[in-house]
């Protein structure tokens, strides 16, 4: 009885991840090499720091606006000064990164997309509101009603840490302990 069960369980577990997997490719070096046109047209490579900078900076912007109003000027100050020194430091880390980025994203349009998809996007990202339309898509961050809502999010998560950094501290303080006592 358990042997049938487990001679049937395999095929059926293939079957189910066989539908769950990634679209096939017939050639997965045309695929990706597709999905790279996709990615050098989408993203132009003059481009790209601006545009992920860009990005992070309006993360960070939202962020230090979600900090409330309780936390003390001086200390606001010294915050937004470490934050845009940080954000400045890691802009360069991300220059660094941008190649080996780019290209998990045709990687990963690869495995995501069909060939024939990569195919309809390549097309798409050809047009004139194709070429445009990843590049701005990263700016949505900063868009006014993004922000907003995104601000509104960051605000409740802010609200959220001290909790958060208290259960972490009391855990990891007691963990030391049983470590001392071992």
């Amino acid at each position: 009885m358990m042997s049938n069960m487990i001679r049937m369980g395999f095929p059926m577990a293939a079957m189910i991840g066989a539908l769950f997997a990634a679209p096939a490719h017939a050639d997965e070096q045309s695929a990706l090499a597709l999905a790279r046109q996709i990615v050098a047209d989408a993203y132009p490579e003059e481009e790209r720091a601006a545009m992920f900078g860009g990005a992070a900076d309006a993360a960070v912007a939202q962020m230090m606006s979600a900090v409330g109003a309780d936390v003390p000027p001086g200390v606001r100050a010294i915050v937004e000064e470490e934050t845009n020194r940080f954000l400045a430091d890691s802009k360069d880390v991300l220059a660094r990164h941008i190649p080996a980025l780019m290209d998990s994203y045709a990687i990963a349009y690869r495995d995501e997309f069909t060939e024939a998809e990569l195919r309809d996007i390549a097309d798409f990202v050809k047009t004139p509101t194709g070429s445009t339309f990843l590049t701005r898509s990263v700016k949505m961050i900063g868009n006014p009603a993004f922000a907003a809502a995104n601000q509104a999010y960051m605000a409740e998560i802010m609200a959220m840490m001290p909790e958060l950094r208290q259960r972490v501290e009391t855990r990891v303080v007691a963990y030391l302990k049983t470590q001392d006592a071992e």
